[in-house]
């Protein structure tokens, strides 16, 4: 073949451009083979960080909704009615009141004595795993999932 009638193109490979045979003969370089390796290695990388990601989000949601259907909720009442009556209505209609519990425990000055004994309430249900779900002015319901 004669040599004008080769010429290099952009891709590294050689144009014939003379008999039947006419089209690109791809010669691989050095340069070309490392840089398609590496792009084989961020999409094979992507490719598996993104399964590893979809398989652990499914194993979490399938603990959280085998967790929620072995429980049900359980529902206390804390009613405020002064400081000596104020009362925690407990699952299965037990009435504890508070009063006697609320003599410990000393107001600091200027405090709202029902902002401030409420709240020592609230705590105490919030360490045995309640959480508020609903407010009137004068009761606080909470709530907590009970395993059966």
């Amino acid at each position: 073949m004669p040599v004008d009638q080769i010429r290099m193109s952009a891709t590294a490979g050689v144009y014939c451009g003379a008999g039947r045979g006419r089209g690109v003969v791809s010669i691989p370089t050095a340069k070309s083979n490392t840089a398609i390796k590496t792009k084989m290695k961020r999409t094979f990388l992507l490719t598996l960080s993104l399964l590893v990601l979809a398989g652990l989000m499914m194993f979490i949601n399938s603990r959280l909704a085998a967790q929620e259907t072995g429980s049900s909720p359980e529902y206390v009442t804390l009613h405020w009615d002064g400081r000596e009556n104020t009362h925690l209505i407990r699952p299965g209609g037990i009435v504890e009141l508070l009063g006697s519990k609320f003599k410990g425990v000393k107001k600091p000055d200027r405090a709202d004595e029902r902002s401030y004994f409420m709240n020592v309430a609230m705590n105490t249900l919030t360490a045995e795993g309640y959480v508020l779900v609903a407010m009137t002015p004068d009761d606080y319901v909470f709530r907590r999932p009970v395993r059966r």
